[in-house]
């Protein structure tokens, strides 16, 4: 039972952390200029990724 509440805990803090980081990328994505929001989209479309990836996917293509 225990080993059930603690998969639940942790189960729970992921889809928090999860939350919190589509909350900032979509911030940090309105903060960019359109040429920069539709490369994010493009990315995100063509590679079936979620936002946040494809930001990330993005500033490392920035480096």
């Amino acid at each position: 039972m225990y080993q059930s509440n603690n998969d639940s805990y942790w189960d729970h803090n992921k889809i928090q952390t999860s939350e919190k980081e589509t909350d900032n990328a979509e911030k940090e994505i309105l903060r960019l200029g359109a040429n920069d929001q539709k490369k994010i989209f493009w990315i995100q479309q063509r590679l079936n990724v979620s936002r946040e990836e494809a930001l990330r996917i993005y500033h490392n293509s920035l480096l």
